[in-house]
């Protein structure tokens, strides 16, 4: 790969926020209550012993689910497949599609709809679909559907969308497309993205750089990841900057998801600062859904200049969901320094529930400067609720006397 590709090789994909709207709007699994057994297996229950349906499972195994859903609770993606639009009118398509996304703030169902009629396009119905959006006016249901054919396209022939972009769209629109585009085409064949891109003129590649850089670079590695990891691991070390470098780690560890296997993963990584890089990025992934698993990794296997940064990234996602778990962990590493950077995001992080609890966390730090400036952070907030308590704690402290002349500066 030539610096050119790499200049501005990534992953915010229009289509891929319509998803996700879609995706929210989805309808509720019933509402039955759910009682756990002693034996691992598990029973739904409806309104009473009559309507008690039961999903049993053994331990981990997925759930099934019952057949015997409420009348109205199926969700949007259920009643989708129940009722194919087949080949239609394009026209008639496209009002039908608006009207829904209209609507779709009440309705669920009809936005899910309205984005899978454009994604379920013909390709020889594209072209002819998007001209008819482009003509109608511009509002929120004209970009919503535009990107949604567009990422249809994209999955489809990449380099024919890009085309038409470029030959029939107004600058805004353009911008749109290309965000969408190369989100979708550089995932699905990073390879002829990366041509496209090594032809392009000055101009093209600077309006490529100012709209799509980061789901350029991060799509095209996210891509050639899933092809070949290891050949992705090698371009990725050759890219000369370090904003791109960490947009084409994103793009790799997008590939290779998160948890202890994707670190596995990266620890074959030759780049150091690559490797390092990807950890930090899959540690948080992590830490978002099973924060003490990555803590514990951490502290286990990373190193100590990875350790502080990486075990922060942990904690805090833990405080935020069950701090006095989070305490209660991070307790057991008192005195260690290497948790210094987790004990003060902890401190910060329960100072509004329980300030003596935060000012205790603070003043066992380690390191003086970020004991004394996280002491001093605690303080501020304490004394603007509670003046006369936090005063008086602070002077009755085990604090040093030149500590606490500080604080009250």
């Amino acid at each position: 790969m030539t610096d050119r590709h790499v200049k501005t090789v990534g992953v915010y994909v229009a289509w891929g926020a319509t998803l996700i709207a879609a995706l929210w709007l989805g309808g509720r699994w019933n509402e039955g209550k759910s009682d756990a057994r002693p034996d691992g297996k598990k029973e739904m229950v409806e309104g009473g012993t009559e309507g008690r349906v039961e999903c049993k499972y053994e331990h981990g195994e997925r759930p099934v689910l019952s057949s015997r859903l409420r009348p109205g609770r199926a969700s949007a993606a259920a009643r989708l497949l129940r009722e194919p639009f087949g080949q239609r009118n394009i026209a008639d398509l496209i009002e039908e599609a608006e009207d829904d996304l209209r609507a779709g703030s009440g309705d669920s169902g009809r936005m899910l709809r309205a984005l899978q009629r454009m994604h379920e396009l013909d390709p020889n119905q594209i072209s002819e679909a998007l001209k008819r959006i482009g003509s109608r006016p511009a509002n929120r249901e004209q970009a919503m559907l535009m990107n949604a054919v567009f990422s249809r396209w994209a999955e489809i022939d990449g380099l024919s969308a890009i085309e038409y972009a470029d030959r029939h769209l107004s600058e805004d629109l353009r911008r749109d497309a290309y965000r969408t585009i190369l989100g979708k085409w550089t995932h699905s064949e990073p390879d002829a993205a990366l041509e496209w891109y090594a032809q392009l003129s000055i101009e093209q590649e600077s309006f490529v750089i100012e709209t799509a850089k980061s789901p350029f670079i991060a799509g095209v590695f996210q891509g050639l990841a899933e092809e070949n990891l290891q050949a992705a691991f090698r371009a990725c070390a050759d890219i000369p900057n370090a904003s791109d470098k960490a947009l084409a780690i994103r793009g790799i560890v997008n590939s290779i998801g998160s948890g202890a296997e994707a670190l596995e993963l990266v620890s074959q990584w030759p780049d150091e600062s690559g490797r390092r890089l990807g950890r930090q990025f899959i540690v948080k992934e992590w830490s978002s859904y099973d924060p003490e698993a990555a803590s514990r990794w951490v502290i286990e296997n990373a190193s100590t200049i990875e350790s502080p940064q990486m075990l922060n990234e942990s904690v805090s996602a833990w405080v935020l969901r069950d701090p006095n778990s989070a305490a209660s962990w991070l307790g057991k590493l008192s005195g260690n320094p290497l948790a210094d950077p987790a004990t003060s995001t902890l401190a910060m992080g329960i100072v509004g529930r329980d300030p003596e609890s935060a000012f205790a966390w603070a003043s066992s730090i380690s390191n003086s400067t970020m004991r004394r400036a996280t002491l001093a952070s605690v303080f501020e907030q304490w004394r603007i609720r509670e003046p006369d308590t936090a005063l008086n704690y602070v002077q009755n402290s085990d604090l040093t006397s030149e500590e606490i002349e500080e604080l009250l500066r």
